[in-house]
């Protein structure tokens, strides 16, 4: 499998998978249990013959998903007394209500998300006294006090959870990405065994095979064997190519395999393990440093033509030497 396509593969398992725990959030968010919630808001104080009075408004509301049932909301004054009260809440909500000179307690059949119950209190004190004590509660939930909280809604909650989730699948796809390249070496690389091998070529003087050379190293070995029955001159070129196939870094074991058997083919058993050992003990990538890989490569190759040209008929040889200094 190529490369890319595990990075590909890698990325859309992260994606899909942050993608269902959105989905979750999402659900838990606004499949959550039911939230009773209130504020107390306290009016300016004026004075009267009857002392320092108030003015109060109490809002519970159910700011969940699901409806509250018996909820009960008790209003009580440490000093002075409740001279007026009056409450009301959302349509077709059934309240009813008890009150005392210094207490007020309100019970509600059911509240449905949004709904509201809203009491207004007129106080009586000596002086300022302290705001009115509030209990708001039903069965399994007790009322959280947002006077002086930012309202928030679920929207907000859901696109910060959705938001976050999206960001963290892309710092994990990226993380794995990158530790993913950094064991495989080869991922990312740009220049295909194709590009090596017309480089390698053309460096031989066989330019005009280029068009000829396949996808893999193991092709580009196969297209050399071949050529190396054609004449003297085109053996000599394809056995430095072949050889210069092995200072390659990063090349397959079965396709260095083919190379040493078409080598010791082409070389007719000449080539020695140690000679192989030798040249891919300098093998190297070319992305570490491009200019410095075909500066060693064009080196291995022009010294490998010159010591087995030597081999050939003075004018064969010439004709060779010609064709090197005069690529075009």
């Amino acid at each position: 499998m190529k490369d890319s396509v595990k990075i590909a593969l890698i990325t859309a398992a992260l994606t899909g998978a942050f993608t269902v725990a959105a989905s979750f959030a999402t659900y838990w968010l606004t499949n959550k249990s039911p939230e009773m919630v209130y504020t107390l808001i306290g009016g300016p104080s004026f004075s009267s013959p009857e002392g320092a009075k108030r003015i109060f408004v109490l809002e519970v509301n159910n700011k969940g998903s699901k409806e509250i049932r018996n909820a009960f909301i008790q209003v009580s004054l440490p000093t002075g007394e409740l001279s007026e009260v009056a409450a009301d809440a959302t349509a077709g909500v059934k309240i009813s209500e008890t009150r005392s000179k210094t207490e007020f307690e309100l019970t509600a059949d059911v509240l449905n998300p949004d709904d509201t119950v809203k009491i207004s209190l007129l106080t009586t004190q000596q002086n300022n006294g302290p705001a009115p004590k509030v209990v708001a509660r039903a069965p399994g939930i007790t009322a959280s006090d947002i006077s002086n909280k930012p309202a928030k809604n679920n929207f907000i909650y859901i696109f910060s959870a959705v938001t976050t989730i999206a960001v963290l699948a892309q710092l994990l796809s990226s993380f794995v990405t990158s530790r993913y390249r950094k064991k495989n070496p080869k991922s990312g690389t740009s220049v295909t065994a194709r590009e090596h091998s017309c480089f390698i070529f053309g460096a031989c003087g066989l330019k005009n095979e280029i068009p000829y050379i396949g996808p893999s190293y193991r092709s580009a070995a196969d297209l050399l064997m071949a050529l190396s029955t054609d004449s003297d001159t085109t053996r000599i070129q394809a056995l430095v190519a072949l050889k210069a196939l092995l200072l390659i870094g990063r090349v397959e074991s079965s396709s260095l395999r083919v190379i040493k058997h078409h080598i010791l083919q082409v070389s007719q058993s000449s080539f020695t393990e140690d000679e192989f050992n030798s040249i891919r003990a300098t093998a190297s990538e070319e992305k570490d440093d491009p200019v410095k890989w075909r500066i060693n490569i064009n080196k291995f190759i022009s010294e490998e033509l010159m010591r087995l040209s030597l081999t050939l008929p003075d004018e064969v040889f010439a004709k060779l030497a010609n064709k090197l200094r005069n690529p075009t």
